[in-house]
């Protein structure tokens, strides 16, 4: 059964956790470009289903609170082509591509501010001496070894974990 934690700052990552909150390890997975934590929504259940001891935490970044899913709810492809492409007004929302450009402050989101949010989420998964692994998928994977090599105040991002694990991507050369 997914759960879902409240943000840890303002317009900071959403996590969706799958597995007992009593599991003395967990998993923190960052999706790829693109992507949101509903990436792991059928591999979270699994992974806790086989491996013993463990949840498992899927991040939304701060940025996937903006996007706009009215047209797909409408649940016809043609309604949600139009809505996202010809204008079409869906109740009374419109498709604004520009959407991100107009919240306060998103235009300074960058890689540190994903980091920042990271931590918080591997922080409160420490709670009560639990066991952190933090990996990603793609893009996912590159920012897991950015925070394994992020200097957060004189402290590596790496000692706040006890492994990393990298789905197709991570460094290259």
């Amino acid at each position: 059964r997914a759960a879902e934690l409240p943000a840890h700052a303002p317009g900071g990552a959403r996590v969706t956790t799958y597995g007992p909150s009593d599991a003395t390890r967990v998993l923190v997975l960052v999706p790829g470009l693109g992507g949101g934590g509903g990436n792991f929504a059928v591999i979270g259940p699994e992974l806790v289903q086989r491996v013993p001891n463990l949840q498992v935490w899927a991040v939304d970044r701060r940025g996937d609170a903006l996007e706009d899913t009215i047209g797909f709810a409408a649940g016809e492809p043609g309604t949600a082509y139009r809505y996202y492409f010809d204008g079409l007004a869906l109740g009374t929302s419109r498709f604004d591509p520009n959407r991100a450009s107009k919240v306060p402050g998103a235009t300074g989101w960058g890689l540190a501010s994903t980091l920042a949010d990271l931590r918080a989420v591997v922080r409160r998964a420490r709670a009560g001496g639990r066991r952190v692994f933090l990996g990603g998928h793609s893009l996912g994977a590159a920012t897991t070894l950015a925070y394994a090599a992020w200097d957060f105040d004189g402290s590596p991002g790496y000692r706040d974990l006890s492994g990393v694990v990298l789905v197709d991507g991570g460094q290259l050369g």
